[in-house]
C-alpha cells in the first residue's frame, strides 16, 4: 500500500498536469480546497468515497492513486524489444506487443 504522502503527491501531480487549481478541484469534487491541500501535503488521508470523487474530478481511475507501481497510460514495446510467444501458445510465430498487464487488469 502506498503512503499518504505518495497518494497526495500523485493527486497534486495530476491536478497540476490538468492545469487545475485547488479551487477548480474543490468545485469539481465537492471537497474544500483546504481539505484537498491537506491530502496533497500528506497531512490527512481521504476516505475511499472522497478518493473516488477526487479521482473522478481529475479524470483518473481511482486505482491509479492506490497501486504501488504507477502504470503508464500507453504500453509500447518496440520491435527490437519484443519477445516471442511460447511455441505452445499459438500455431503461428508471434510476438508480444505489450509488456504485460500488471496485476492482470485491463481497462
Amino acid at each position: 500500500m502506498i503512503s499518504k504522502e505518495e497518494l497526495g503527491l500523485r493527486i497534486r501531480n495530476i491536478r497540476k498536469e490538468r492545469g487545475l487549481t485547488l479551487k477548480d478541484l474543490e468545485r469539481d469534487s465537492g471537497f474544500s480546497a483546504t481539505h484537498i491541500s491537506e491530502i496533497e501535503r500528506g497531512k490527512t488521508s481521504p476516505t475511499i468515497g472522497a478518493l473516488v470523487r477526487i479521482s473522478q474530478a481529475l479524470g483518473k481511475d481511482t486505482s491509479y492513486f492506490l497501486e504501488e507501481e504507477q502504470l503508464n497510460e500507453i504500453a509500447l514495446v518496440r520491435r527490437d524489444e519484443r519477445s516471442a510467444l511460447p511455441l505452445g501458445v499459438a500455431r503461428v510465430r508471434g510476438e508480444y506487443l505489450t509488456p504485460g498487464i500488471p496485476g492482470g487488469r485491463v481497462n
